[in-house]
């Protein structure tokens, strides 16, 4: 039974790291669009003046 529990913790360890992994890229797409939006709110303000 011991190797069941070391490939159901590998499975577990594999998720946590996909997990983890998505929540990073979400983090850096927000960042991303919050540096376009603020780019483009300059543009905007400076097309205007």
């Amino acid at each position: 039974m011991g190797y069941g529990k070391s490939w159901t913790e590998k499975v577990q360890i594999r998720l946590t790291y996909i997990s983890s992994q998505e929540t990073a890229i979400q983090a850096d797409a927000f960042r991303v669009k919050r540096e376009f939006y603020s780019t483009a709110k300059r543009m905007f303000l400076i097309c205007k003046a």
